[in-house]
């Protein structure tokens, strides 16, 4: 005991600023920026968890500490700052699977995939269940077309992120593309049940039309329209999709709900022509047709299908 007391005076009188460390230990800023980072606080987090601050770290908090650093700098928008983090954390904590995934999914969402990629891979190689490499590996193969691949990923991420609608919604539309349309509807229906998505409307409303219910489908897009009725684009998929079940004259009335705010929409002109020349009006569809046709720049495939269409009704004499 008493060699241990003379120890600690020699360190006081040698090294005064160490002893009191000693004796009056740094506080570890952990807690405070944990308790900031799940509150979202990450201005604080920064603040707490500066390059000096993070040496006084426990060891065993260090890769989580990094963590909510990177992501804090991520979601404040300093993106640069973010990516530095992870880079410096994965080189000391190369087996951390969080931080791995993290900055795998950092990289993937500033659209450098074959950088991110690998990370994922790492991370799925020390645990082939975690979700944010599985979602990360989901989306990176579903981009490239590799569905099938994409598949499984999703499947595996959804174990965990079950209560996710992006994710399902996400997963139906790899599904709707490799035409397995009933697990398809089922996953867009999920993503519904937990939130109501215009967008997840439209997907499922695709998904029936491809399983070839095409009256369900023109139903969903109703919904669709009902929930985001500025969205034109899906007002007039739902006017041709009319066109396609001979519902003319419903067609024609959705139709006009654009015409109305926008006289010059090509599409929007191209159902029209549809809906008369299915009336025998040809002169009429023909004006309709003429000026879809200009479009080419605004819309070069309906301008084009007009032209030929226009070509195919002949002289303007004819009724």
């Amino acid at each position: 005991m008493r060699r241990l007391a003379a120890l600690l005076c020699v360190l006081a009188a040698a090294q005064p600023a160490r002893a009191w460390w000693f004796v009056h230990p740094q506080p570890d800023p952990f807690r405070k920026a944990e308790a900031a980072y799940k509150s979202g606080r990450y201005a604080e987090v920064i603040q707490d968890l500066s390059p000096d601050s993070l040496q006084a770290v426990s060891p065993r908090r260090q890769e989580r500490a990094y963590e909510y650093l990177a992501e804090s700098d991520a979601r404040a928008g300093r993106l640069t700052e973010a990516l530095g983090i992870y880079q410096l954390a994965v080189k000391l904590f190369p087996k951390d699977v969080r931080l791995l995934a993290g900055f795998g999914e950092l990289l993937h969402q500033a659209g450098l995939n074959e950088q991110a990629k690998p990370l994922f891979d790492e991370a799925l190689a020390l645990d082939p269940e975690n979700p944010q490499a599985n979602l990360g590996m989901a989306e990176i193969d579903a981009a490239l077309g590799f569905y099938q691949r994409g598949r499984t990923h999703y499947f595996k991420a959804l174990n965990t992120m079950g209560n996710n609608p992006s994710v399902w919604a996400e997963y139906a539309e790899i599904l709707w593309r490799l035409k397995d349309y009933p697990t398809a509807e089922e996953a867009a229906q999920e993503s519904l049940s937990i939130s109501s998505a215009t967008q997840t409307e439209v997907l499922l409303a695709f998904i029936q039309r491809s399983g070839g219910r095409l009256q369900e489908a023109i139903a969903t897009l109703g919904r669709a329209c009902a929930q985001s009725p500025e969205r034109t684009d899906i007002v007039l998929a739902r006017a041709l999709w009319m066109t396609e079940a001979s519902e003319w004259k419903d067609a024609l009335s959705v139709d006009k709900t654009v015409l109305a705010r926008y006289p010059e929409n090509p599409l929007a002109l191209w159902i029209r022509a549809s809906v008369l020349l299915h009336a025998g009006l040809r002169r009429e569809a023909r004006a309709d047709l003429k000026a879809a046709a200009q479009a080419q720049e605004e819309s070069p495939f309906v301008a084009e299908v007009a032209a030929k269409m226009l070509s195919g009704l002949g002289s303007s004499s004819a009724r």
